[in-house]
């Protein structure tokens, strides 16, 4: 297996080597390295070995020039120091839930182009050779997303494997802060096409990204394992009530990262149009300046009082905490293809929960709710339908009491253990041929 971040919280990739290794299979999982990382560990039965990538230009820039190379690009990462008058003028300035899209200029875009190639570049020099010197026989390579295709197929070229393509999301079409120009994304979609082709299978998350992927590419439509969660402990759950002191408020969470494209804005300003006793929780993190402007945005619109953010909390604790809020929120936005058609990993957590839920009405998500009825949809964009479809469905008791009844058997039928079953068959297909 091949993955191209530092495998720390990566729930999915975990999941998939654990169900191979614990079904027979031998497995070396080549992740990147960074400091204070271990190179190499044996995680649930598979070994982990992060490789370090010497890319050429790091190498003739030195630490301290590659440095100064960001900062050109991106700016500081440091947070600056505002005298008391500085302080003020924030305080009192209008903060906007509108959150743009960036557009680098030319030369910036090609120098981040430039450095992300040869990071690559020196990530597959540095896989292939690790392979290469530790195993003479290798019989299925797989590869999780884009930007591990290349070496993935490579890999399988010269040890004549089978090669598995996982593709986490529709890559190209990712949710980013600046946008990507058009030549761009069709070098990339050249780039996939010429690889998808050589998989002898490719995974998904979600029915409309396995159809796109099909369609762009010509290919036979891609296996959808969705990205669910493990089965959680009914005995170990907590109660975010109890830790926040709520009585009989009635509590709407949101899990996962705080960032844009997520509609978080637009969610706290709903929080205004919500009866008194409805409490907002997000449980999670980002950064400190996208923390700050969800902070200024609830002072604003004067509902700070109702708002709590809180965690993180381990992975596999999230569905626990989950479990005492009154309904669960995905508000994501229509800011990409990919966003249009994910099927969200908290989404699932919110089933395992065993809370409704109210989601954007996109493809994937709209499906869901209806074909399970758990749930309300709401346009995204607008913090009046975030609020009527929160208000409505938790006060039409027939239906939140439809919906809690419902999720009872969604949570036996939406986690990791029925999806495993599909990755083995499909490891087991492969064995055959």
């Amino acid at each position: 297996m091949i993955v191209y971040n530092h495998f720390i919280n990566d729930s999915r990739v975990l999941k998939e080597a654990t169900s191979i290794v614990n079904n027979g299979y031998d497995l070396t999982l080549y992740a990147l390295w960074k400091k204070e990382l271990p190179k190499t560990e044996e995680i649930n039965g598979f070994t982990l070995k992060r490789v370090k990538i010497k890319p050429i230009h790091k190498q003739i820039l030195g630490e301290k020039g590659f440095s100064g190379l960001k900062r050109s690009l991106y700016g500081s990462n440091k947070t600056k120091t505002l005298n008391s008058e500085q302080q003020n003028v924030l305080k009192n300035k209008s903060v906007s839930y509108e959150t743009s899209r960036k557009k680098m200029s030319n030369y910036k875009f090609f120098i981040s182009t430039i450095n992300k190639l040869l990071s690559y570049k020196s990530f597959y020099g540095e896989v292939y050779k690790e392979v290469k010197n530790e195993y003479k026989k290798v019989d299925y390579v797989h590869s999780h997303d884009m930007s591990t295709l290349h070496i993935g197929a490579k890999l399988a070229k010269k040890y004549k494997a089978k090669l598995i393509y996982d593709s986490h999301e529709l890559f190209i079409e990712r949710d980013k802060p600046y946008f990507t120009p058009n030549w761009y994304k069709k070098l990339q979609k050249k780039f996939e096409r010429k690889r998808i082709r050589k998989a002898s299978a490719v995974i998904t998350v979600s029915e409309s990204i396995a159809d796109e992927l099909a369609i762009r590419y010509s290919i036979k439509k891609p296996i959808i394992i969705l990205n669910t969660p493990i089965k959680i402990d009914q005995a170990n759950r907590v109660s975010i009530k109890e830790k926040l002191g709520f009585t009989t408020e009635k509590v709407v969470m949101y899990s996962g990262g705080f960032t844009i494209g997520r509609g978080l804005e637009y969610l706290v300003v709903s929080l205004k149009l919500l009866p008194k006793n409805y409490r907002l929780v997000f449980l999670g993190f980002g950064k400190e300046d996208f923390v700050n402007k969800l902070t200024k945005i609830a002072q604003q619109e004067n509902v700070q009082d109702r708002f709590y953010m809180y965690g993180p909390v381990p992975s596999n604790e999230v569905p626990s905490y989950l479990s005492s809020a009154d309904l669960c929120i995905s508000p994501i936005q229509n800011v990409s293809l990919n966003n249009y058609y994910s099927l969200p990993n908290k989404v699932f957590e919110y089933i395992q929960a065993e809370v409704p839920l109210a989601v954007s009405n996109f493809p994937e998500l709209q499906k869901l709710i209806e074909k399970e009825n758990i749930g309300a949809t709401f346009d995204p964009k607008s913090p009046e339908s975030i609020a009527q479809a929160i208000t409505s469905f938790l006060e039409d008791t027939e239906a939140y009491n439809k919906a809690k009844a419902n999720l009872a058997n969604c949570k036996d039928k939406y986690h990791w253990e029925n999806e495993e079953k599909k990755l083995l068959e499909l490891y087991g297909n492969l064995e055959k041929n």
